[in-house]
C-alpha cells in the first residue's frame, strides 16, 4: 500500500508543468527564435506557429521546464493596408503599426490596397473588395500605445581596428577604433516603436586614463575602419550606461556604436560576454 508521501508525489506528477509569460520577438537564428524576455535575450523553439514578425509581442509557455513560443501575445487584426511595395516583402499597416510581410504568388501589392493577412504564416493572402469599418481602424483610431521597458538588442559583432580588425574586444587607445555592430537588429526590434530611453551594456577588462569618447558609426557589419561621429565623454564605463536618445535614428538605419582613441579602456567583446554592447530600450509601441 502506498504511503501518504507517495500518494502526494504521484498526484503532483499528474499536474502539468505549465506557465506563461510575454516576450518580444527579435529575429530567427536557424530554426529557433530570439526573444527578448525582461533584460535578456533567449533562443526558443516556435511550436505550432510560423516564425513571428520582428518586433511582435509573443506569448511564451513553459512546458515541462522548457519555454516555447506559441504565438502572438494578442490576436492581430486580419486586415491591413499596403503602405509600400517591394519584393519578396512589402510594407503593410495593421492597426497603426507597419509590418514587412510576404505575399502570395500572383498578387502584386499596390499602395492603398486593403488586404487580408494570415498571421499563422505571416503571408498576405491578397486584396479584399470591402473592409468592415469596425475591423480596420485608421492610424488616428488605433489603440493607445503600450509602454515597454528592458527591450534588449544584442550586438551582432564587436572588435577593434588598428590597420585591421584584430580582436573581438573593444579598445579605445593605442591607435585603435573600437566598435559594436548590430546589422538590422535595432530596426527589426523597434519597428512601430517610440523610444524614450536607450542604454548600452559595458563590461571592461580594464579602465584607465581619460574618459573614452563614444559615438555612432554607419556600418552594420565589419568592413574597413568605421567613422565615429557625435562623440561624447563616456562615464561610467561599466554596467548599463545611458546614451543619447538622438543616436536611435543612426542605430535604426543600420549603424552601430564606436569608441575613439582617448584614454585606455578595454571592454570585453561579444565572444567573451554575450551582453557586450547590448542595447536596452524603453518606450511605447
Amino acid at each position: 500500500m502506498a504511503s501518504d508521501t507517495e500518494l502526494i508525489l504521484n498526484k503532483l506528477a499528474t499536474i502539468p508543468d505549465v506557465g506563461s509569460k510575454l516576450g518580444v520577438f527579435v529575429r530567427m537564428e536557424g530554426v529557433l527564435a530570439v526573444v527578448n524576455v525582461g533584460d535578456r535575450a533567449v533562443t526558443l523553439p516556435c511550436t505550432g506557429f510560423y516564425p513571428p514578425v520582428e518586433g511582435m509581442s509573443v506569448q511564451l509557455e513553459r512546458r515541462n521546464g522548457a519555454l516555447i513560443v506559441t504565438g502572438p501575445a494578442a490576436q492581430l487584426a486580419p486586415l491591413g493596408v499596403i503602405k509600400a511595395g517591394g519584393s519578396p516583402k512589402c510594407t503593410v499597416l495593421v492597426s497603426g503599426i507597419e509590418h514587412m510581410l510576404g505575399y502570395r504568388d500572383g498578387y502584386v501589392p499596390a499602395i492603398g490596397d486593403d488586404v487580408e493577412i494570415n498571421w499563422a504564416t505571416g503571408i498576405i493572402q491578397g486584396k479584399v473588395t470591402s473592409v468592415p469599418v469596425t475591423v480596420m481602424p485608421t492610424e488616428n483610431q488605433s489603440a493607445a500605445p503600450v509602454a515597454f521597458g528592458n527591450l534588449l538588442v544584442m550586438a551582432a559583432q564587436s572588435g577593434s581596428f588598428n590597420g585591421r580588425w584584430w580582436t573581438n574586444d573593444v579598445y579605445n587607445g593605442d591607435n585603435n577604433t573600437g566598435a559594436w555592430f548590430y546589422s538590422s537588429r535595432v530596426a527589426d526590434a523597434l519597428r512601430g516603436a517610440t523610444v524614450t530611453k536607450v542604454e548600452i551594456f559595458l563590461n571592461p577588462r580594464q579602465a584607465s586614463g581619460n574618459s573614452p569618447q563614444i559615438g555612432t558609426h554607419p556600418s552594420g557589419s565589419m568592413g574597413g575602419n568605421v567613422a565615429v561621429s557625435g562623440q561624447i565623454a563616456l562615464e561610467p564605463r561599466s554596467g548599463w550606461v545611458q546614451i543619447p536618445l538622438a543616436w536611435v535614428a543612426a542605430l535604426m538605419a543600420g549603424g552601430g556604436i564606436g569608441v575613439t582613441r582617448s584614454g585606455y579602456t578595454i571592454w570585453r567583446g561579444t565572444g567573451s560576454d554575450a551582453l557586450s554592447g547590448a542595447l536596452r530600450f524603453t518606450g511605447t509601441r
